[in-house]
């Protein structure tokens, strides 16, 4: 990682997404602010990382999901 950033929490910040955690530690649910583009290559640059039957549920900002 860049000497700027110390963990994934601060990569994914600097993109505009806002992270939630479990007790444990690790990265439980991930809020994004910004546009498609950004958020579409984060998500998939991170999907090898993700548990096997974790899931996402996208919302719009109006509410939709």
């Amino acid at each position: 990682l860049d000497s700027a950033y110390d963990d994934i929490s601060d990569i994914l910040h600097a993109l505009k997404f806002t992270t939630g955690y479990r007790d444990n530690g690790d990265i439980a649910a991930i809020w994004y602010d910004g546009d498609d583009e950004t958020r579409d290559s984060t998500l998939q640059a991170l999907s090898p990382y993700i548990d096997d039957g974790s899931f996402i549920i996208w919302q719009a900002r109006g509410g939709r999901t």
